[in-house]
């Protein structure tokens, strides 16, 4: 790469196309595909199960059937097999629809594909009964089998797709997409995506492949740039898919994917703009176009909604076991000074979305005007502000900061999900104005009530090391990499290393 903000095929107009083939999914790419895509299926069979379940527990008989499955606590021989054969055909049915290798599947055709896969899995078992003369286990059966199984399936889809959606305050976490290319494709492609994802990609504009010498086929207020300020505008837009759509030099290509790779984004075309036959079939789709994937970023989705659990039960419990603490600080700060007792702040969350950040008041009103007489003592690098006696923090405020009270109000920010428990700090928008390029890699992560820096280099003036740090939080996180700084953040609030 010859700089950090530019392609690596500026003249791309006079490149000759090469006969190389263009590196596709990773071995441990797919295998992480796989292993979601079971774990998606096996979800649904255990919802659909569980109902069952549910139902021969409690003696339901108000569905027609179930007095089938009611009589006793434990099922013979031939409930148990048309139970099992059912999870095993329900299983089987989720892979032919194609819901759970898609990653991009909006809830409203997740919901109807969930019904379809019901639907076959109940014909399925119900075909095998017949041909076997099995008379044991009667229609009306099969058929409340079925309804139980597509309520509990659409429920545990909703409840998947809602823990994603409240990581972003109730909205839906939707890819951002650029398209490059600015010809008639692109723009039928916008189109698709506006029209048929609901949210489940966001697409944030177009990158010219050539200097066009004729109109492009797009509207010029959706182009960002050029292929050569590419990494510039995937860091600044926060761009997860790119998407080719013109055709051009293999070599073009090769370097565009490795420049993604480098910045963790997924590339994907537009089937025929490279040498495709290796491929099957799309294994994505926005609406009438398919896909091939060039090159596919690891995801954790497990790992993820896991997180999201532990943040939600975490901080319900903590707000439960802390609120005599909160209304015993609320009261000492009203005494203290005056002013409200719950400061809001406007930060910079994921993907550069503001959202108001709570915070026990800590200053006297008016701090912010007298910031700027203030700055000559900055004991911070860059552009991070923060001295040892500042004036206007107040005596209960230098205790709140001493031990890290004032941040448990943003417990509430962790319960609407536009924080999370563990992450980068939120930055205010000022901040974010001055960030250079990579900077907005640590952007890309919800942002924390701690994390990294706070256990490790919390009173380190480098804003340099500050950023570096929570960029390499976000590079290698893992469920167990939030749990240790979790546990190292305990011990440095007990020792009230906090200033």
């Amino acid at each position: 790469m010859a700089t950090q903000n530019s392609f690596r095929s500026p003249a791309i107009e006079n490149q000759p196309s090469r006969p190389e083939a263009v590196p596709a999914i990773g071995r441990r790419a797919f295998s992480q595909r796989l292993l979601q895509s079971a774990l998606s299926r096996s979800s649904d069979v255990l919802a659909a199960l569980t109902a069952v379940c549910i139902a021969v527990q409690f003696r339901t008989h108000h569905l027609p059937g179930l007095e089938h499955f009611s009589h006793a606590h434990s099922l013979n021989t031939i409930e148990a097999l048309c139970l099992g054969g059912f999870g095993l055909a329900l299983y089987c049915s989720g892979g032919g629809a194609g819901l759970h290798r898609n990653r991009a599947v909006p809830i409203s055709l997740q919901l109807c594909r969930s019904v379809g896969e019901c639907l076959i899995a109940g014909l399925l078992v119900a075909g095998a009964l017949y041909l076997l003369q099995i008379s044991a286990v009667p229609p009306a059966t099969i058929v409340s089998l079925v309804s139980l199984a597509c309520v509990m399936i659409c429920l545990n889809r909703l409840a998947w797709w809602w823990l994603r959606s409240s990581r972003n305050g109730g909205r839906f976490d939707g890819r951002h997409v650029l398209v490059i290319g600015t010809n008639r494709a692109s723009e039928a492609l916008r189109r698709q995506i506006l029209s048929h994802c609901f949210a489940v990609r966001e697409f944030k504009g177009f990158v010219r492949l050539t200097r066009r010498f004729f109109a492009d086929d797009v509207d010029a207020s959706h182009i960002l740039g050029g292929v050569h300020q590419l990494r510039t505008i995937c860091r600044v837009n926060f761009i997860d898919e790119i998407i080719l759509a013109e055709d051009c030099p293999v070599a073009l290509i090769m370097d565009l994917v490795d420049e993604a790779r480098e910045m963790g984004i997924n590339v994907f075309a537009l089937p025929g703009i490279h040498d495709d036959s290796g491929q099957d079939r799309p294994c994505e789709r926005v609406g009438d176009f398919g896909l091939i994937p060039l090159h596919l970023e690891e995801d954790a989705p497990i790992a993820r909604a896991a997180k999201r659990v532990c943040d939600l039960a975490l901080s319900c419990l903590g707000l439960v076991a802390v609120s005599p603490l909160l209304l015993i600080i609320a009261f000492a700060i009203h005494l203290d000074s005056e002013g409200p007792i719950v400061y809001i702040s406007k930060r910079i969350g994921r993907k550069g979305r503001p959202f108001p950040c709570f915070k026990f008041r800590t200053m006297c009103v008016g701090a912010d005007q007298m910031k700027a007489q203030l700055m000559e003592k900055n004991e911070r690098d860059g552009i991070l502000f923060k001295m040892a006696n500042d004036p206007r923090v107040t005596r209960v405020g230098r205790i709140l900061r001493k031990y890290s009270l004032d941040e448990l109000p943003q417990i509430m920010n962790v319960i609407r999900g536009e924080m999370s428990l563990v992450g980068p700090r939120p930055p205010i928008a000022s901040e974010v104005e001055s960030y250079q390029v990579d900077h907005y890699r640590r952007l890309e992560a919800t942002p924390g009530l701690t994390g990294a820096w706070q256990v490790t280099a919390r009173h380190d003036p480098s804003f340099e090391k500050y950023v570096a740090i929570d960029i390499d939080y976000v590079k290698n996180w893992s469920f167990w990499l939030d749990l240790e700084i979790l546990l190292k953040t305990a011990a440095v609030v007990c020792r009230g290393t906090g200033s």
